[in-house]
Formats: structure tokens, C-alpha cells, sequence
């Protein structure tokens, strides 16, 4: 092995812990707050809508953000009537999360100018973390939500088509109890959720009259399941309308608490949370000391249906609950350029995308340092996984995965490798996506995210280990852009792997 090799062998041992995808996690516990996104009814009653709205109009709630019991943050709600006609919807989340050994403090600020009826007119939308921020801010023109994301000369305009106006997502329980739901029966709202720009179906089913205790006291209450993408939450709703309680899976919950309570620190408690990455991760039964030389792994895997619907295709063969992946052959690709070919949907995956600006000044000048005109595809491939290998701090990030930022801040997870990859490979020339699953280390398997990049055929590379290709323990659920993180969210807590056949 070659001294360069060798450093890039130990640095992907060192950094690894930091790599993974926590964005994941991330997405997976601001699920729970499902009320942060934006969905289209199937169209709850307007004057049932309008009622409750009256009804809860001018109240502030708060509640205490929980994981296995222990505080992590807490969530302030106001509901106010505007003097014109409608109504102010704003929200505030603050959470200090574990994840990869380290501590983060996270705030979210959500604010919605809505109709009588409840639908959107306009909102904001801001993620902040102790490196990052993201902002998103959108405004309905008819039928069409006009999403812009990022802020001064970065910002992207994006207009998504809707059926009707869409409603925010804060108000989804109230609308559901305003749908006039009975014990057992359900309705699906298509889901749009500002954060990824996805689109995704929500289903919510009334499952009936329930009685809990909320500070101290008991208090009847309607019981609600919401399903987004397999992950399952439950919201209890009291007489008011008003959301009194919430839980997921991963231990989190929230609860209807005083302000003062909500305003307590949860330092201490902190101390004794589980790590959330390493809570999401999966006990593998085989143990690898060099996942890097596989030329073929398979395993058993138990998903939902719907989960396992990406995992066919390329490098990767599944049937009958079997995955095989075998280790791609990188001398097969593609000497020079041609014409660039179109994939599915039409799409060539050389376009920008809000968080992939793959036409930005800013990512051409870098890759003018990166890679040469006279370089083969194969060499821009590599030169461009090498340089975000050796130039991005590995170190976990809460945040929105943006291309631009990670370009400016050189520090990330695995999303941030992902999106500056992408970026980089689009204006190069090179299609690219991004691949969304699991991958080894250590014992377990983790969340994460990588690259495909096509040269002739598509070929997997992951910059946050420096692996091109990257080895066959990197198990593909979802591919595309970033929006497609959302895809997964149901495994969480739900995807068992067992190891059958590995062939170093």
C-alpha cells in the first residue's frame, strides 16, 4: 500500500465517527414536530376549520421536548388573529441533541400567515445550529407555493404546483379534528416540507377518545396516529383542540407544560440521553475488520414494503428479502465526454437544485482548482472526491445539507460531503446523485449518505470516507438529490439486517 493510501486509510478510521449521517437523525427527530411542514388537505370542512381556529385563536402553548424521559428542549406555539382578517401561526423549537459524542443546540422558528380558513398565504422558515443556518421562505400566487432558500445573492427561487392551497403544518391536528374523523377511520394529506422541498403523503387516523395525564392532571383527549413515510407518531388533542402531547419513536416525546417549566435547562439531563446516531444504528451479527476489501456482501433484510422498493438496480441485486452488492469496476468507465444522456424523469442530473448549486460562481471557481480541462471524466471524478475528502473537516452538523454553505464553512457530516460532491461533479460535467442507506463500521451499521456518479454507467463514491468506489457495505435505500432523505425515514426503528455471505 502507498504512503497516500495508507493516510487515507487511517484518516477514514479516524473520521468515520464523525461522517456518518446525523442528518438523518436530525430529520428523523424534527418528524415528531411534523406540524413544521406544509401539507394540501383532501378538504376538511372550511366553516369546521374557521370554528376551531376562532376557538383556539389568541392562546400560547408550550411544551417540553423529551427522550426517554429526559428534557432535551421545548416548543412555544401562538395562535393569533389578525386584524385584517385571518391569522398569525408562529412556532419556536430549541433542542439540545447528542449525537456522535458531541452536544448541539438547535433552534427552529416557524411563521405562517394564514387565511380564515387556515390556508397558507406566506411563511418563513429558519434552522439554526452552532454552524449553520438555513432559511426558507415561501408565498402562495393561485395555486403555485413560490419557495425561495438561502438568503442575499444565494437565495433560489423554486415555484412548486399545487392542486389547492396548502395548509401549514402546524395546523394539521387541528384540521384533522376539523375533518370530523371518527374511531378507525383515516385521510392522506400530500405532505411538502420546506426543509428538503419533498413531497411525500401523510396518513392520519382517529383512534379515539383517550385519557392521559398532562401536568399532573388527567385529561380527555382525542387520540390521532400520524403515519409519514412508515414513521409512526401519536398526538393526543384535548377538548380545545389544542395539541396536549406527542411521542415517536427514538423516545422522544413532548408534553403540554407551563412556561417557567419549559424555560428550565436541560443540561443535566442531557448527560444521561442516548447518543441519537448511535441509538438509530443496527447491531450487525458479522464483525469486519476491513470492509474496504469486500468484493461481495449479502444480507437478509426485513423493511416495510415501501422501503424496500430502491433497493434494487445497479451495483446492488434484491430478491426475496436477499440484498447482494458487489464491488464496482472503475476501469470501465468512461474515457471522454459525450453528449449528456437523460435518466428518469427527463432529468440529466447536471441541473442546480436549491441545495445542489451546481451553476454557482462560487462552486465553478472551486472546481477550477480541482480539476483540469484536459482531465478525463474518470479524473475529474476523482480529483473532485479527493479534494472533499481532504478538505472538509469531518464533524457532525444539525442543519439543512447545502452545498454552497459546506463550500463556505469546509465542515460536515456526510449530507455535506454528498451535496459538495454533487455540486462539484454537475458542473464538471459529470451527472450526479446522491444515495441515501446505510453503511459498516465499527459493529453496526449507520446512517449515511454518498454519491453516484455517472462515467459511462453509474459509479458509487463516498467523500466522507474518501472511497471511490465506495466499498459494498454502503447499503442503498433511496438515490436522487436531498430531498430523498425524507424516503427513509421509516426505517428508523424498523429495518433489520443479518448478514449471509461476504466474499473478501
Amino acid at each position: 500500500m502507498n504512503e497516500k493510501k495508507a493516510k487515507g486509510t487511517m484518516r477514514r478510521i479516524l473520521n468515520l465517527k464523525q461522517a456518518v449521517g446525523i442528518g438523518f437523525i436530525l430529520a428523523f427527530a424534527l418528524l415528531l414536530a411534523v406540524r413544521l411542514n406544509l401539507f394540501a388537505p383532501h378538504g376538511p370542512d372550511p366553516e369546521l376549520v374557521q370554528g376551531m381556529a376562532r376557538q383556539v385563536a389568541g392562546q400560547t402553548v408550550w411544551m417540553n421536548i423529551l427522550q426517554h424521559g429526559n428534557k432535551i428542549g421545548f416548543a412555544k406555539r401562538d395562535f393569533l388573529a389578525r386584524e385584517q382578517g385571518g391569522y398569525i401561526l408562529s412556532e419556536e423549537v430549541f433542542m439540545r441533541l447528542s449525537a456522535m459524542g458531541m452536544i448541539q443546540e438547535i433552534g427552529l422558528v416557524t411563521t405562517g400567515i394564514l387565511h380564515p380558513d387556515l390556508t397558507l398565504d406566506r411563511f418563513s422558515f429558519r434552522l439554526s445550529s452552532s454552524l449553520f443556518s438555513f432559511v426558507a421562505r415561501g408565498e402562495m400566487e393561485g395555486n403555485t407555493l413560490v419557495l425561495l432558500t438561502g438568503q442575499g445573492p444565494d437565495e433560489r427561487r423554486t415555484q412548486i404546483p399545487m392542486r389547492e392551497r396548502p395548509y401549514l403544518g402546524s395546523s394539521l391536528t387541528h384540521a384533522a379534528v376539523a375533518a370530523g374523523l371518527e374511531p378507525g377511520q383515516s385521510t392522506s394529506f400530500p405532505v411538502f416540507d420546506p426543509a428538503t422541498t419533498g413531497h411525500r403523503p401523510a396518513v392520519l387516523t382517529m383512534i379515539g377518545p383517550e385519557a392521559i395525564t398532562v401536568m399532573g392532571e388527567r385529561v380527555n383527549a382525542k387520540k390521532l396516529s400520524i403515519d409519514f413515510m412508515g414513521n409512526k407518531q401519536t398526538a393526543w388533542i384535548n377538548e380545545n383542540g389544542q395539541v396536549i402531547a406527542e411521542e415517536g419513536a427514538l423516545g422522544l416525546r413532548l408534553e403540554r407544560t407551563t412556561p417557567e417549566a419549559a424555560m428550565l435547562a436541560a443540561d443535566e439531563a442531557l448527560k444521561t440521553t442516548v447518543d441519537l446516531t448511535e441509538y438509530a444504528s443496527i447491531l450487525s451479527n458479522v464483525s469486519f475488520k476491513a470492509p474496504e476489501q469486500l468484493v461481495l456482501l449479502a444480507l437478509e433484510v426485513e423493511a416495510p414494503a415501501a422501503a424496500l422498493a430502491g433497493l434494487d438496480g445497479g451495483r446492488q441485486s434484491f430478491s426475496k428479502n436477499r440484498l447482494e452488492i458487489a464491488r464496482e469496476d472503475i476501469s470501465q468507465a468512461a474515457a471522454y465526454f459525450g453528449p449528456p444522456p437523460v435518466f428518469e424523469g427527463g432529468r440529466t442530473f447536471l441541473e442546480p437544485t436549491p441545495f445542489i448549486q451546481a451553476d454557482a460562481p462560487q462552486i465553478k471557481e472551486a472546481l477550477a482548482k480541482i480539476v483540469s480541462d484536459s482531465d478525463t471524466p474518470l479524473e475529474k471524478a476523482q480529483k473532485i472526491v479527493d479534494w472533499v475528502f481532504e478538505n472538509l473537516e469531518k464533524r457532525p452538523v444539525f442543519s439543512v445539507p447545502d452545498a454552497l454553505e459546506t463550500l463556505q464553512n469546509l465542515v460536515g457530516d456526510c449530507n455535506e460531503h454528498a451535496v459538495l460532491t454533487a455540486a462539484l461533479a454537475r458542473a464538471a460535467g459529470i451527472p450526479a446523485k446522491m444515495e441515501i442507506g446505510l453503511v459498516y463500521q465499527r459493529g453496526r451499521f449507520y446512517y449515511h449518505a454518498w454519491n453516484l456518479l455517472y462515467l459511462g454507467k453509474w459509479i458509487t463514491a463516498d467523500a466522507a470516507l474518501g472511497q471511490f468506489p465506495a466499498d459494498v457495505t454502503h447499503l442503498r435505500f433511496a438515490a436522487g438529490d436531498a430531498q430523498q432523505q425524507i424516503d427513509i425515514v421509516g426505517l428508523i426503528g424498523r429495518l433489520k439486517l443479518s448478514v449471509v455471505e461476504h466474499k473478501p
